[in-house]
């Protein structure tokens, strides 16, 4: 019964990717390179995610994730 409480723990929060970051925003930049992408668009809480990169699992939902490909192109935006 302890393992069934544990694991109704584990699940990702209800809408993952929606938020107050303003992801939602900026998908005019997918495709273009990480570089191009002026910090001014970017909330103060911000990270970029790169394929196989340890990230923290802490939902927030002020933060703008920016997932990218291995070449370093914008594959998309995601609050948490």
């Amino acid at each position: 019964m302890g393992c069934l409480l544990v694991l109704a723990g584990c699940g990702q929060p209800p809408e993952a990717g929606a938020g107050t970051c303003g992801a939602g925003r900026l998908g005019g930049w997918i495709g273009q390179p990480a570089t191009a992408l002026d910090e001014q668009y970017l909330p103060e809480e911000h990270r970029l995610v790169e394929p196989g990169m340890a990230v923290t699992q802490d939902y927030r939902p002020n933060r703008l994730n920016v997932l990218l490909d291995r070449q370093g192109r914008i594959t998309g935006f995601r609050c948490g």
